[in-house]
């Protein structure tokens, strides 16, 4: 075992830093337009890797060893199952009170800190220490263990809202992802092997309807019940595997829904940008003297920009805080007007969208900000020194009203303003701090660098970017820029897409080594189970029946996997994008053509794999088979 790992490390090595090379390439094309992106390799870090493979792989080898070591002489030799004696072992109660201690301390330690990770853990461990101690005095492993599968399952498959009030607030963040889906896993695999007889029953049954290959079915679901440790692994493999790529695949598709929907752009098709301190005084009729045709424009609106970009402002009665950069705009009561405005939190007083739209306009110390102003775990999303609104939370569907103050970077004026909205995350197209006009004028005057944006909205969304062209160069005289605001959002949502796909690249490779450990596992058998084979052939198994019957058992587990890790995902992606921490009002999706070619391919290559040695395990010739040791 230790030759296999020293070798398979330096191969492995390779493999990694030609997988690295090709995820640099991959960031480059993405991000390579803002940061400088070059793979680099070292010898300190392809020493690291390598050693960790090696060691992983080590301890590995020593569980089977010591395993293999157990094995009982006769029952070996003979090649029969190793028969369990009852004895109660005094060691199953040791494992076991380590169970509940450690479980414990996590749970106590996750409760006090309010982490999400030891608390989830140890509560997830405990049940496996109760489950020993009641297996020692002889209770039935079956019903335990199916009572343990199904508690992980729903542990943490529960929806948050309910999780958290049941058990209260805690805090997690990525590393929770990786949790989830190991404990997932594990808790469907429990279940699953420990109720093989009756889900291989089904398919026993279900062989029944094929007459002519109903032996191929009995001797294919003969050996998963017999090996369930191996069977147990190889779903595990595969459910963990899939449950991350349909885990990713999903929730980048509803991302992207959310941020592209029929909501996305507030109503308007296509955006104006002039830069300068000289707008123009009326966007309509200007486009009117330059012959665009502007029947199609169903309404306009205006805002300003009075740095161009970002500005700095900070939450009142910080004084000891530095400044914050975050865009800052004022809105021309024709864009207030206009705009189809939804808001995910709203201040107390102000029971409607209407009613925040209504203030807005009236009040020039009133201003909404956009849904990245929300604090989230570690500023997910965000530069460090961005501005976030302390003291509110994403799940918070009202608030107190907060002070916010701004600056006028010239003077050094300050003027305090009243956030009463947050703009709904949907809304992809509006970011920044909204203000009235008025507000903007009073705290920043007219300054020569301000930038205003016309927004057209059009009868005809789909002509958008034809009228955007079309805007443009009949003001480009005026320095006038002009988009689709519907394709501006498409392109923004296609770095974090790409980054999405570059990490389900890299989920599937985990994918082609898993087929290929299906490839090896076959082989195996093959070998383990020749004399089997050779008595099938003597018997008048034709070769089709044994081939057959070696690739039911590779669809039976690898169905297994798949079906586990599929359903896993996408629970657990539809509970986390309708959380309180996404706040997400449309519907959920599921990307089925995706999901489904990825199942397919995989069951097909599994089924491949295994074609391959069970074809020419089936063209021996049965005295030799019946010969070979």
């Amino acid at each position: 075992g230790s030759g296999y790992a020293i070798l398979a490390g330096m191969v492995g090595a390779g493999l990694g830093v030609l997988a690295a090379l090709g995820i640099a390439q991959g960031m480059k094309s993405i991000f390579g337009q803002y940061v400088p992106i070059e793979p680099q390799v070292t010898p300190r870090s392809l020493v690291v890797a390598y050693c960790l493979g090696v060691v992983i792989t080590f301890l590995t080898v020593v569980g089977s060893s010591w395993k293999i070591s157990r094995l009982n002489i006769v029952a070996a030799v003979r090649d029969i199952p190793d028969v369990s004696t009852p004895k109660r072992k005094k060691m199953t109660l040791v494992w076991a009170a380590l169970l509940l201690l450690g479980g414990g301390l996590l749970t106590l330690t996750g409760q006090g800190s309010g982490t999400a990770f030891t608390f989830m853990t140890g509560m997830s461990l405990l049940p496996f220490g109760a489950a020993l101690i009641l297996r020692f005095f002889g209770v039935p492993g079956r019903p335990i263990f199916t009572v343990i599968g199904l508690y992980i399952l729903a542990f943490w498959l529960i929806p948050d809202s309910l999780f958290t009030r049941l058990f209260g607030e805690y805090d997690g963040s990525f590393e929770m992802f990786f949790v989830s889906g190991i404990f997932m896993v594990i808790g469907a695999t429990i279940l699953i092997v420990n109720n093989l007889d009756t889900l291989l029953a089904g398919v026993g049954r279900l062989g029944g309807l094929f007459r002519g290959s109903l032996p191929a079915v009995r001797t294919a679901i003969a050996y998963p019940g017999a090996a369930k440790g191996r069977t147990g692994m190889t779903i595990a493999m595969f459910s963990l595997i899939v449950f991350s790529l349909v885990m990713i695949a999903t929730m980048n598709q509803n991302f992207v829904n959310l941020f592209l929907g029929d909501d996305a752009n507030a109503g308007w098709d296509v955006r104006a940008d002039s830069r300068g301190g000289n707008p123009i005084a009326n966007f309509d009729a200007e486009l009117a003297a330059q012959g665009v045709d502007t029947s199609g424009v169903t309404a306009t609106g205006v805002t300003h920009n009075p740095s161009g970009a970002v500005s700095e402002l900070r939450v009142a009665g910080a004084e000891d805080q530095a400044w914050k950069t975050y865009p800052v705009l004022g809105a021309e009561d024709s864009f207030l007007a206009n705009s189809k405005l939804s808001f995910g939190q709203r201040a107390v007083g102000y029971a409607t969208d209407a009613d925040i739209v209504a203030a807005l306009s009236a009040n020039p110390d009133l201003v909404v900000a956009d849904s990245f102003a929300v604090p989230t775990e570690g500023n997910f999303g965000g530069p460090e020194d961005a501005f976030t609104l302390t003291g509110l939370t994403a799940d918070q569907k009202t608030f107190e009203p907060i002070k916010v103050e701004l600056v006028n970077p010239s003077t050094g004026a300050t003027r305090i303003v009243t956030v009463i909205g947050i703009i709904d995350s949907k809304i992809g197209s509006l970011l920044g701090l909204f203000a009235n006009q008025q507000t903007i004028e009073a705290v920043y005057g007219n300054p020569a660098g301000a930038q205003t944006s016309y927004y057209l909205a059009l009868n005809n969304p789909g002509q958008a970017e034809e009228m955007a062209k079309k805007v443009e160069a009949a003001l480009l005289t005026n320095g006038v820029q002009a988009t689709s605001i519907r394709d501006e959002l498409k392109e923004s949502q296609k770095q974090s897409t790409g980054f999405l796909y570059i990490v389900e690249g890299f989920m599937g490779l985990g994918l082609l080594v898993g087929i290929a450990a299906v490839g090896v596992i076959a082989f195996r058998s093959v070998i383990e189970r020749r004399q089997q084979i050779g008595v099938l052939r003597a018997l008048g198994f034709r070769q089709s029946l044994v081939s057959l019957s070696f690739m039911i058992e590779t669809a039976f587990v690898v169905g297994l996997g798949v079906i586990a890790g599929t359903s896993l995902g996408i629970v657990l992606a539809r509970n986390l994008f309708t959380s309180d921490d996404v706040g997400s009002t449309s519907g959920f999706m599921v990307p089925w053509t995706i999901i489904i070619s990825i199942l397919v391919a995989t069951v097909l290559m599994a089924l491949l794999m295994t074609w391959i040695p069970s074809r020419q395990a089936a063209r021996i010739a049965p005295a030799e088979a019946l010969r070979y040791e």
